[in-house]
Parts: C-alpha cells; sequence; structure tokens
C-alpha cells in the first residue's frame, strides 16, 4: 500500500468522499474504474485500489511491511481468473515465511477448495454461509479450515458447535467494548475491530492483543483493524 497525505490524492485528481468510519473512497486512477475502487485511510495515509489486478493493489507491499511481526487476515473476495489471486497471494505468503502468522478468508467453497489444494500449509477461514452456522462448520470442515467467520447476528447455539469441531470462531465485527464482551462470553475466539485502543482503554478482562495482531479486513488491500481475543 502507498503512503498518501489527502491533499496530494486529491491534487492527483481522485475524488474522494466517505465509504466507512475513517474511510474515504474514490476511482482509482490506473485504469478505466467505474466504481469507487480506491480506499484512502487519512488517519495513517495509507491507500491502495481494491482490484488485485491493479498496479496499486499493493498486495506485496502490504505483506512484505509485516516482516513477520504481526499476523494477516487477508480476505480474498475475488479468487481470480482460474484462481489466480488465491495462487498470487498464497505465493506472497510462502516467499516472505509468514505460513505460521497469515490466514487467507475465503466466501466461497471452490476458492476455499482451491485454497486448500494449491497451498495446504497456509490457514483457511471459512467465510461461506455465514447466516447457516451448521452447514459453514460443514464446508469449513471439508476444506480443512482452522477458523470460521460469523456475522454480528451469531448467537450461543451456532458458535458452540463451531468449538465443538476445533474452530477457531471470528467475529466481523465489534467496536464498542460491551458488544465485544458479549459476544466472547458466547465463545467468540476471535473480535475483529477497527477501535483496538477502544477496547484496550476499556480494559476488557475477556481480551488480550493478539500476537497475530493486524488483519486485512474487507479484501487483500483493506484496512486493517486488530484482531482481539481470548486471553
Amino acid at each position: 500500500m502507498a503512503r498518501l497525505t489527502l491533499h496530494e490524492m486529491c491534487e492527483a485528481g481522485v475524488t474522494l468522499a466517505p465509504s466507512a468510519p475513517s474511510t474515504l473512497a474514490g476511482r482509482c486512477p490506473f485504469y478505466d474504474d467505474h466504481t469507487p475502487s480506491v480506499s484512502l485511510y487519512p488517519d495513517s495515509g495509507l491507500w491502495g485500489c481494491n482490484r488485485p489486478d491493479c498496479c496499486a493493489a499493493g498486495v506485496r507491499d502490504v505483506i512484505k511491511q509485516t516482516d513477520g511481526l504481526v499476523g494477516l487476515n487477508i480476505h480474498i473476495k475475488d479468487a481470480g481468473p482460474g484462481g489466480s489471486t488465491i495462487r498470487r497471494v498464497c505465493d506472497l505468503l510462502t516467499e516472505y515465511a509468514l505460513t505460521d502468522t497469515a490466514y487467507v478468508a475465503l466466501g466461497a467453497e471452490s476458492s476455499l477448495q482451491m485454497a486448500l489444494e494449491y497451498a495446504p500449509e497456509i490457514s483457511r477461514a471459512c467465510l461461506v454461509r455465514q447466516a447457516e452456522s451448521s452447514e459453514s462448520i460443514a464446508i469449513a470442515e471439508r476444506c480443512d479450515c482452522r477458523r470460521i467467520q460469523f456475522s454480528r447476528q451469531v448467537t450461543d447455539p451456532q458458535i458452540r458447535p463451531a468449538r465443538g469441531a476445533g474452530l477457531v470462531c471470528n467475529l466481523f465485527w465489534a467496536d464498542d467494548p460491551e458488544d465485544a464482551a458479549r459476544h466472547i462470553r458466547d465463545g467468540i475466539n476471535v473480535i475483529l475491530t477497527n477501535c483496538a485502543h477502544t477496547m484496550i482503554a476499556a480494559g476488557l478482562p475477556e481480551l488480550e492483543r493478539s500476537p497475530a495482531g493486524y488483519g486485512a479486513w474487507g479484501d487483500v488491500t483493506g484496512p486493517d483493524p486488530v484482531e482481539l481475543r481470548r486471553g
């Protein structure tokens, strides 16, 4: 990911508009972008394009900058032609020796199978059918996933079978400490959040900063929420 100020982005002719908390979006200047594919995070100055084959996608830069010091939750929304994006990300994780500290999160069973066959040593998180917990757990087991990701609507009876199957349970997302604590009491292992400072300041006894601390939320060039896990 590149580092530019808001002023520099505007000078480059990119029109930006709010798209999420602390996030601005605009059309990528490197190709004929018909939808806002560029995300800029003013607090850090980081920006990147959400299209994996764009020269501004920054997959290599993101992976290289971690240098094994933090973990990565890499959500690959589009497998790419013939799985090219999955292979590219897996190759980079292998190249930079991050196969133990990163995992790929995928929303299609075919993509999970592709990742399993191409790079079985890289952990996978199942995002398939999050509203149907029993089916999602079955898919996670078929694809030998280590993690499963639930939405905010998940309940304790849905989490319990996943924990029983030995799956690490992610929650996407919680920014409020009380909300996060409730989900953890229900059995969630990992909270994906944009407000780690708020969570830590709240002094939640249930939480500690994960050694695999930072995740790429949204896609391979998304923002960097912190992963908080059960202590």
